[in-house]
């Protein structure tokens, strides 16, 4: 099971260039990566806060 979510923010909007820049933060949460039990196989778990920035050409 994965789970991710995000919050983008529209950076481009703040200097009059919408769609140009965006910023986010995220988290993912993963148990049984690639199908392996996570009771039983070491790096079968995840949980990961995330964060990035966009630039749209």
């Amino acid at each position: 099971m994965l789970f991710r979510s995000a919050i983008v923010l529209d950076v481009g909007a703040l200097f009059d260039k919408p769609g140009v820049y965006d910023a986010f933060v995220g988290y993912q949460w993963w148990i049984n990566k690639f199908g392996n039990n996570h009771n039983n196989v070491v790096g079968s778990y995840e949980t990961t806060p995330y964060f990035g920035v966009g630039v749209h050409f």
